[in-house]
């Protein structure tokens, strides 16, 4: 019988997008301290402000604007169902770091119609203080694409992929020398666009196909793995994220990776060819950007735009040369 030949397939797992100004507030998420992140993506794409409000009975009216594009959105708050107060009178609103945040708090009619409609449940506040909340601009129009049930698309430029072996992301971020650059790079042109990172876990499964069992028979298994995994004993799940930031860097290129790109991706996707006795065929990996919210992103680098939800990326090591290639899935695959 010959030696497994070990077909993996990759995919992104527990994504989130957030704006690298307001990196310290996502990590100090709870749901993101409670996940390991593998990759993550250094994108350029459009910046937002909100540029006001409109009070107007129980409506609260907020305009958005996308400096990039230079279109403005209105934005409608039904304040009793958003805020449980009759009217946006019963609200003191704020704008901060030059209209990227709107915060909202109650005002002093606000704290005194929440007392008299739920003492017991509100009297507690006297103390600690009533609750207030900061909206990112761009989440603003999000809930009104939301709440309309409209799709948009936004394109988002891959400026950098990178790796961390890191429990926390985020140390490997706040250190990120290539970052500091892109950020000092968009200040002295004054980009009229933001900075925002992608991050994600990467998660296997693969096929061993085992072949000529008997003659004319082949045995194929197969099975999903954890991060805890090796395959032929010897590639683990590090490994696997090696090769997958190469895949990505040879297919997107980047314009600030300066290594793994081109020829020089291909050797190091080929370094991970043969392990121990088991060969690695193939490798798959699912780029799935987009996102549950009706919000359609798309990848772009000059050498690769992603034009549909799911894009397979595929490393063939066969015939002891390595190719690396994509396959595009339509939406209504899913």
């Amino acid at each position: 019988m010959e030696a497994p030949v070990y077909l993996v397939d990759l995919y992104m797992q527990d994504r989130f997008l957030f704006p690298n100004a307001y990196m310290d507030e996502a990590a100090s998420l709870p749901q993101l301290r409670r996940r390991v992140y593998d990759l993550y993506f250094v994108l350029r794409g459009d910046r937002y402000e909100v540029r006001g409000w409109q009070a107007a009975g129980a409506e609260l009216l907020v305009d958005v604007s996308n400096v990039t594009r230079r279109e403005t959105y209105r934005v409608r708050f039904n304040v009793p169902a958003s805020f449980s107060v009759p009217d946006a009178s019963c609200l003191a609103l704020e704008l901060r770091d030059y209209g990227a945040l709107l915060h909202v708090a109650y005002s002093t009619k606000g704290r005194r119609c929440l007392l008299e409609r739920e003492p017991d449940h509100c009297r507690a506040w006297l103390d600690r203080g009533f609750p207030t909340c900061t909206i990112y601009a761009r989440n603003i129009f999000e809930m009104q694409m939301q709440a309309d049930s409209r799709a948009y698309e936004r394109a988002y430029e891959v400026l950098y992929i990178g790796q961390s072996k890191r429990e926390d992301i985020f140390q490997r971020l706040r250190s990120h020398a290539t970052l500091q650059r892109i950020m000092r790079d968009d200040m002295r042109r004054m980009a009229p666009q933001e900075l925002y990172i992608l991050i994600h876990s990467v998660a296997a499964k693969y096929i061993e196909q085992q072949r000529e069992v008997e003659p004319g028979l082949s045995l194929i298994a197969g099975d999903t793995i954890g991060r805890a995994f090796r395959i032929g004993g010897t590639v683990d799940h590090n490994a696997m994220i090696d090769i997958a930031e190469a895949m990505l860097i040879q297919h997107f290129q980047p314009p600030y990776n300066e290594r793994l790109k081109k020829g020089e991706a291909l050797e190091k996707l080929s370094t991970y060819r043969k392990v121990g006795e088991s060969i690695l065929s193939k490798v798959d990996f699912s780029l799935d950007p987009g996102w549950e919210t009706g919000e359609k992103m798309v990848l772009v680098t000059q050498a690769a735009r992603t034009a549909t939800k799911a894009r397979i990326i595929t490393c063939d090591f066969a015939g002891g040369r390595v190719a690396v290639r994509h396959e595009d899935f339509p939406d209504a695959f899913y």
